[in-house]
């Protein structure tokens, strides 16, 4: 049985996960200003509450303006949101010009759109307080605008294709959202069995399991029972005779003796005809930089 031995961590905004909020607004000088922000969300149906310190130049913005933009940033765009969480308007005026976004004006409210993220709440200011533990602002939402590309069929976000991030509260970083759970993969040929939802006891039958060891990098056959991880894979082969070794050989068709192929990452995004694993044995829906294993063969992604 799993030990669930407890450990103080002291006092810290241990929540996981936390969103990761663009706010867009107009100075007084009409300069479009974007600050990157985790303390806030929704809180109520057409609502959204803030907290930020009173010293960012957004706060003074927010005063004069009683208006802003809430966007979600996308991963292609991660570094510009994450210069957004660093550079302050106060002492860098041109702080927004230097990202290389662009912005437009939103027709409902007094401030700007930030066009290369998906996804955007045009607000309005209805509350303003400067409280012990903060400075606090509800908006009201007036409007929501969305890139088609993340729509689906039905016109509603589709949340794997916003290729959305996360903050990690605990160690200062991001991640990437993942695929919808509980989602079968039919992929023709493909000998690995991804595990969704929750943990899943698997026992081995007839035909032999191999799994990646984390430590080492390899295939290993699985033991009799095996306790696979919530998101990660396996692999199943079937016809292998009693005593029989298995070789796996990663062959991209050529004769580096690595048998690794390097593909851009626009590449691997477009290709929907098989699906990517690390070498943890993770399904990964939109893969980024590193190495993959995608149709038998081991790859780079650059």
């Amino acid at each position: 049985m799993q030990s669930h031995t407890k450990k103080e961590l002291g006092v810290h905004p241990f929540l996981f996960p936390m969103p990761v909020l663009m706010i867009a607004t107009y100075g007084e000088d009409g300069k479009v200003d974007v600050m990157n922000m985790a303390w806030g969300g929704i809180c109520a149906e057409n609502m959204v509450l803030m907290n930020l310190d009173e010293k960012h130049k957004t706060a003074a913005n927010l005063k004069y303006k009683k208006a802003f933009t809430l966007s979600v940033a996308d991963i292609p765009h991660i570094e510009e949101a994450d210069f957004f969480g660093i550079a302050s308007g106060n002492t860098m005026p041109d702080k927004f010009e230097r990202s290389g976004l662009t912005a437009v004006k939103s027709a409902k409210v007094d401030a700007p759109i930030i066009q290369e993220f998906p996804l955007t709440l045009e607000c309005k200011v209805v509350e303003i307080k400067n409280a012990v533990f903060g400075f606090y602002v509800v908006g009201e939402i007036v409007g929501v605008l969305a890139d088609e590309a993340v729509l689906n069929e039905k016109g509603k976000v589709e949340p794997s294709k916003l290729n959305a991030f996360i903050f990690d509260q605990f160690q200062n970083a991001y991640y990437a959202i993942g695929e919808k759970d509980n989602v079968p993969y039919n992929i023709s040929g493909n000998m690995m069995i991804g595990v969704t939802v929750k943990n899943k006891q698997i026992t081995t039958g007839s035909d032999p399991l191999y799994v990646v060891s984390a430590n080492e990098g390899i295939f290993k056959k699985a033991p009799a029972t095996l306790n696979m991880p919530v998101h990660k894979a396996y692999a199943k082969i079937a016809g292998v005779p009693a005593g029989a070794k298995v070789m796996f050989a990663f062959d991209d068709d050529n004769t580096e003796i690595t048998g690794i192929e390097n593909i851009n990452s626009s590449d691997a995004t477009a290709d929907d005809n098989g699906a990517y694993y690390n070498l943890n044995g993770q399904h990964v829906g939109k893969p980024q930089h590193g190495v993959y294993i995608h149709n038998g063969k081991k790859i780079i992604i650059k």
